[in-house]
């Protein structure tokens, strides 16, 4: 009989509790604090989405320059420099994914914008690749994947390495091997590429 008594007065005292934890939440999300939490939601709202539209909406038109047979649409990225896994403390992966979220975000906007026969990135593709070792340097490569969908539009991807790719500024160019590293995974660093009558040389 103790040990019944007991459990109702636990569960009594349970529930007496997750009542005045509602009753503070209600009050909390009452007045003043509710005031605050639509004021968050819209902030939110204006930089993770309207801002993107009307950036997007003033663009200027190139419907109709496209049309023309001869033109060759180009989609420029310039210094992704994806964040790498040394240098950013304790709250890099927080940083990776807030990162690569917002390159990811604003790459396909360009990119349904333009239309592009070709993407072409200018160098400098990862932020520690010079200092990556091979398991790291495959990570970075996969995260590159899934932010720019290369590996489903590889024959239209040029991709030029950067001193932070493969050196050049400093040491890198008297490693061969992370020229050799970038190549396996981007293909040729020097390459001809060809498409109505149109040769690009990287």
């Amino acid at each position: 009989m103790s040990r019944f008594n007991a459990s109702l007065n636990y569960r009594f005292d349970s529930f007496c509790a997750r009542s005045r934890l509602c009753s503070k939440c209600r009050r909390w999300f009452s007045g003043r604090y509710r005031v605050l939490l639509i004021i968050g939601i819209f902030i939110i709202l204006i930089n993770e989405f309207l801002f993107y539209q009307w950036a997007y909406f003033n663009w200027s038109n190139i419907d109709e320059l496209a049309k023309k047979s001869s033109v060759e649409k180009l989609l420029i990225a310039a210094d992704p420099q994806l964040i790498g896994e040394k240098d950013e403390g304790i709250f890099g992966f927080i940083t990776r994914k807030e990162a690569d979220r917002y390159l990811a975000k604003t790459f396909l906007q360009a990119k349904s914008y333009v239309k592009p026969d070709w993407i072409v990135f200018l160098g400098d593709i990862f932020d520690e690749g010079l200092s990556a070792s091979d398991d790291e340097f495959k990570r970075y490569f996969e995260r590159f994947n899934s932010i720019f969908d290369y590996k489903n539009h590889e024959q239209h991807y040029i991709i030029i390495p950067g001193d932070n790719d493969v050196g050049g500024e400093y040491y890198g160019d008297k490693q061969p091997l992370l020229r050799k590293r970038f190549r396996n995974y981007f293909g040729r660093i020097i390459a001809l590429y060809h498409q109505n009558d149109i040769q690009f040389l990287k």
